[in-house]
């Protein structure tokens, strides 16, 4: 990726600590990841992962492994493990694009990888519940609750998308790291959005 890769999701979720935005939201279980991608702001519903299994401690393999690695690489901003992270088809969507996809990187920032659960019986699609956190605007420690999408693949278990409830009154976003036009578009929402809430709190003063 070049010095000017444009990197999705960061600016979003930096501005939450700034505005702050409500817990993850999380997609009912049994949905495929199409319906977890595409419902969430159409359905309204939000719910905690039904029967979910906590976080291996110390596990290499799995799922939430591939996770906290992830997390680990947007933390310490590097993007090219972040890259290699994702599924195939996110890795050359967002390659053709020249655009990353990643949480915020941060010195201060912390994270846990909480719990997972399989959406096919064949285990070859997961949730996987985090929280990210950092220091917001007021010096205080913020939390963000994301839930990210797994896929199973030849080499391993990649990153598919997330799931986060930025604003405590609307439903969960879905963001599908396979289609990083529709992330683009989402962003560009939320971030309208964050804008609008903004200029409302300095008129309010």
């Amino acid at each position: 990726m070049s010095a000017a890769t444009r990197v999705l999701v960061v600016g979003l979720i930096s501005a939450c600590f700034l505005t702050g935005c409500g817990d993850a939201g999380l997609v009912p279980s049994g949905q495929s990841l199409d319906q977890v991608v595409g419902s969430p702001e159409d359905s309204g519903q939000t719910a905690t992962i039904a029967g979910a299994v906590p976080a291996e401690q110390g596990s290499d393999s799995g799922p939430e492994a591939t996770v906290a690695a992830y997390l680990e690489a947007c933390r310490a901003g590097d993007l090219s493990a972040v890259n290699r992270l994702l599924t195939s088809i996110a890795r050359q969507k967002t390659q053709e694009m020249d655009i990353a996809v990643a949480p915020p990187g941060s010195e201060t920032a912390q994270f846990e990888v909480l719990a997972h659960e399989f959406l096919d019986p064949e285990q070859l699609t997961s949730h996987v519940a985090s929280r990210w956190t950092d220091v917001g605007a007021n010096g205080t420690q913020e939390s963000l609750d994301i839930i990210w999408v797994a896929k199973r693949e030849e080499n391993g278990w990649r990153i598919a998308g997330m799931i986060a409830q930025l604003f405590e009154d609307q439903p969960a976003t879905a963001f599908n790291f396979e289609d990083p036009e529709d992330v683009i578009r989402r962003q560009q929402s939320a971030d309208e959005e964050l804008a609008r809430r903004s200029s409302q709190a300095d008129s309010g003063r």
